[in-house]
């Protein structure tokens, strides 16, 4: 258990600038008792006194993410309905005259839902247009290529550039390659 000491001068506290003191405890066991290709059931344990537990939902379990309520229920089960081909994180909190006094800590929920993925058969579309930069050369990764993702987009496979024979530096992010026009471009993967 966790000692908490508050000093409020702000009433909307509910302390009258009082100082108090309390112990605080957690909602405990929160668990996955079920899940669905539509829903994830959650459960724990009671906390003692409590009116009501109110239920966050997040699509990502990172420093940044704030949690959105999704529900509110004086049971210790409930329901979440939601497509489960992604994981979902979950916490729970009890609400005690109208306070969250206590939390539980994060779960998360497995995939269980799986979809059957219709590609199209596409080759690499290299395009190659003439900016004012130069060259720009955008192409495709195909599925089978793919690796993750990041800020910028898609990650995956390297490709090797060449420019009159020559292997041009590995390109990453930058697509931009100043030649002069007619020269023909070979992209080896």
């Amino acid at each position: 258990m966790n000692r908490y000491r508050y000093d409020s001068c702000d009433s909307d506290f509910g302390l009258g600038g009082q100082s108090t003191s309390f112990i605080k405890k957690s909602v405990n066991e929160l668990k996955i008792v079920n899940v669905t290709d539509s829903s994830v059931t959650l459960s724990w344990v009671a906390y003692e006194g409590a009116d009501e537990y109110a239920v966050y939902w997040a699509n990502k379990n990172t420093d940044q993410m704030q949690y959105i309520q999704i529900g509110k229920t004086s049971n210790t089960t409930f329901t979440f309905e939601r497509s489960t081909h992604v994981p979902h994180f979950f916490k729970v909190s009890a609400v005690v005259a109208g306070d969250e006094v206590a939390s539980s800590d994060i779960v998360r929920s497995h995939k269980k839902k799986k979809f059957n993925v219709q590609l199209e058969e596409l080759d690499r579309g290299l395009v190659a247009a003439l900016t004012s930069e130069g060259i720009f050369l955008s192409w495709r990764l195909l599925a089978n290529e793919v690796t993750g993702y990041s800020s910028i987009g898609l990650r995956g496979t390297s490709f090797n550039v060449y420019r009159d024979g020559k292997k041009l530096p590995l390109l990453k992010q930058v697509r931009i390659i100043s030649i002069m026009k007619g020269i023909d471009l070979l992209v080896i993967l």
